[in-house]
């Protein structure tokens, strides 16, 4: 998570470490540049901060099938691990598999943006068609379609992943606790900007990310409030969708600790919150189970954080 100095979180992203000195931040917020410039800036650091974006072209590939495609199109360099091998939110250094000869240079990372099994693939702009076309005709065969944002909104929703300006960022100063990430602020860590306030959330926060399940097939958009009874405004959904995989609508939203717990009652209200009510019940995301899910769901301890 990516905060400011009063512990509001505005982006997040992945930090890979590419060698002893040089590191690549992937993110979703082309500010998140310029604030660590003035960071380094006002502490007088020796560090240069870059934007590649435009030097670099990124295709995911998602799903259960995920492995048994990318171990088929990437060749890793000698030495490092096996695409199989190939930990959550670790990359590795390779080429593309051109039949005998060799192909453009690659980096894979095993992450993703859908909670599912799966790999990113960096390259150069130029090798962006060959690496697609590899995808393409190795994927098609195993059935493998391009998917969309509106796909990938479901994915993330039904997945429990935060999105900037919507569970956190925006109108509303969401710290990483409340928008679902605290597993990922390492509370023992020094000169952490917003630290003080990050403390202070973790000891008492007081709005938790939850998951809804409505009883109504409507969506509820973004920005709808949520009530524990007729007058009492308890949350705001985020994201809702319609899951594909139950039939059911399913929400994110941020709510009081108190109306937090799993099977609570609670109620969206629409129009202008009192006219018209759907019922919901508070179940915990992610909505069903990915096919590389965790034995056990992240933990988070002062100091020490924990996950398959």
């Amino acid at each position: 998570p990516m905060c400011r100095a009063h512990g509001a979180m505005f982006d997040d992203g992945i930090l890979m470490r590419l060698g002893d000195d040089g590191f690549r931040w992937m993110c979703g917020d082309a500010r998140a540049g310029e604030w660590m410039e003035k960071i380094a800036t006002d502490k007088k650091f020796n560090v240069r901060v870059r934007d590649v974006t435009p030097q670099i072209c990124n295709l995911a590939i998602q799903g259960p099938r995920s492995r048994e495609i990318v171990d088929a199109i990437v060749a890793p360099l000698r030495g490092r691990p096996k695409v199989a091998d190939l930990k959550r939110f670790r990359f590795l250094a390779g080429r593309l598999r051109a039949g005998g000869g060799e192909g453009p240079a690659i980096l894979l990372s095993r992450t993703g943006y859908t909670g599912e099994l799966g790999y990113e693939i960096f390259c150069a702009p130029a090798d962006a068609p060959r690496v697609w076309d590899a995808a393409q005709k190795t994927g098609k065969p195993r059935g493998m379609i391009p998917m969309g944002l509106d796909a990938l909104e479901i994915l993330r929703v039904e997945s429990g992943l935060p999105s900037g300006g919507r569970e956190f960022g925006g109108e509303e100063d969401a710290d990483p606790f409340e928008a679902g990430v605290g597993f990922a602020v390492d509370l023992a860590k020094d000169d952490v900007v917003g630290m003080d306030a990050l403390l202070r959330s973790a000891a008492s926060t007081r709005r938790a990310f939850v998951g809804l399940i409505l009883e109504e097939a409507e969506i509820p958009p973004p920005g709808s409030p949520v009530f524990s009874d007729e007058m009492s405004r308890v949350g705001t959904v985020t994201s809702a969708v319609r899951s594909p995989k139950s039939g059911k609508v399913a929400a994110l939203a941020r709510v009081a600790t108190e109306c937090a717990a799993p099977a609570t009652r609670l109620e969206i209200g629409m129009l202008d919150g009192f006219q018209k009510r759907l019922r919901a019940v508070v179940s915990p995301p992610p909505f069903h189970r990915a096919s590389d899910a965790p034995r056990r769901p992240p933990t988070m301890e002062a100091g020490k954080n924990r996950a398959d």
